[in-house]
């Protein structure tokens, strides 16, 4: 398993016999206050606000954002090109009719990588730092 080194549970190999395990609530004291976390069968989960969630929370951010975000990347392009000459890109399949004749495909992807790593570093810091400071 690629997260297995640090406190997540390694999932057995060899399945029991057909031991049915009850979820269990984790209850954690931080700073004085109880937190309480999802129920969940032994083996498929990290240790609740350790190291390895708060990282496997930000690696959610940088998936969900950068790579979402970068999809749209063609659509946006067109959109602030027809914005900025409405005269020569009419629609928005106009545009990408003109943007493909003049620059190919390669065209529509201009920009991707700011995109993708600004975004990405967003989504770290949104998903990985609100577990954080949610605590």
């Amino acid at each position: 398993m690629f997260f297995s080194k640090v406190k997540c549970q390694e999932l057995q190999e060899e399945p029991k016999k057909q031991q049915q395990h009850e979820p269990q609530a984790l209850v954690k004291s931080l700073s004085g206050r109880q937190i309480a976390a999802a129920a969940v069968n032994p083996g498929e989960s990290c240790e609740f606000a350790s190291l390895q969630y708060f990282g496997l929370c930000g690696i959610g951010g940088i998936l969900s954002c950068g790579i979402t975000h970068t999809m749209v990347v063609p659509l946006d392009l067109v959109k602030c090109r027809i914005q900025v000459d409405p005269v020569k890109y009419k629609s928005i399949f106009n545009g990408f009719k003109v943007t493909l004749a003049e620059d190919g495909m390669r065209g529509l992807a201009k920009g991707w990588a700011p995109t993708f790593f600004g975004y990405s570093a967003q989504g770290l810091c949104k998903f990985g730092f609100y577990e954080v400071f949610k605590l």
